[in-house]
């Protein structure tokens, strides 16, 4: 019988990226569109999201906000593409919350 240990997932930041710092390494950015009474103006919610090597939005997961702005912020951020982050010249899979707000 023979073990062999694999790291199969490296990582990048230990912590999250803020909302500013994930806008900075975005493109391709879609704003969700808000139908009419989704929420009140100025309401903002919060989506965690994973990033992987190449930039595609692999996770989301609801934070605070009101739930009728989940499903609309994580499909405008399914279209988003990131750039990497680096470690050691490769790139790195990260986190990241992000803001989504009605004007």
């Amino acid at each position: 019988l023979l073990k062999f240990a694999f790291n199969t997932r490296e990582f990048g930041p230990a912590n999250p990226l803020t909302d500013e710092e994930a806008r900075k390494l975005a493109s391709n950015v879609v704003d969700p569109v808000y139908p009419e009474g989704t929420a009140p103006s100025g309401s903002t919610f919060s989506i965690r999201i994973a990033v992987d090597e190449e930039g595609y939005v692999i996770e989301s997961i609801a934070g605070d906000g009101p739930r009728t702005m989940s499903k609309l912020c994580s499909d405008a951020l399914k279209k988003w593409r990131f750039s990497p982050i680096l470690d050691d010249g490769k790139p790195r899979p990260y986190r990241a919350e992000i803001k989504c707000r009605i004007p």
